[in-house]
């Protein structure tokens, strides 16, 4: 169940809302809020599942998202792991061109 929603306005001038997912962390380690993405980069540019963001947790409850952080998912890497999707929520009508790109083999 989602945690939160994160209003961004600052693309193009429209409005857009990404649902967190709160992760614990066992023995005390910080408190994160995980948000996976798609957008128009997703399969082509990126990851075709999607990308992940982890955000720390905050007491204000405000949170600024940087696309720059944004990582593809084990899974992009090796087929062995089993990643988590993008909720439908999360996928996103626009290009977000920062964070890690497409993984080539060589």
């Amino acid at each position: 169940m989602p945690y939160t929603c994160f209003l961004i306005s600052s693309i193009g001038g429209k409005e857009y809302r990404l649902e967190a997912f709160k992760s614990e962390h066992p023995h005390g380690a910080e408190d994160s809020l995980f948000v996976p993405f798609r957008d128009k980069t997703s399969g082509s540019e990126t990851y075709g599942a999607g990308r992940y963001l982890d955000i720390p947790e905050n007491e204000v409850g405000v949170y600024e998202l940087d696309f720059n952080r944004a990582y593809n998912p084990l899974c992009a890497y090796n087929a062995n792991y089993v990643c988590p999707m993008a909720p439908r929520e999360n996928w996103l009508d626009i290009k977000i061109e920062a964070g890690e790109r497409l993984y080539k083999q060589h």
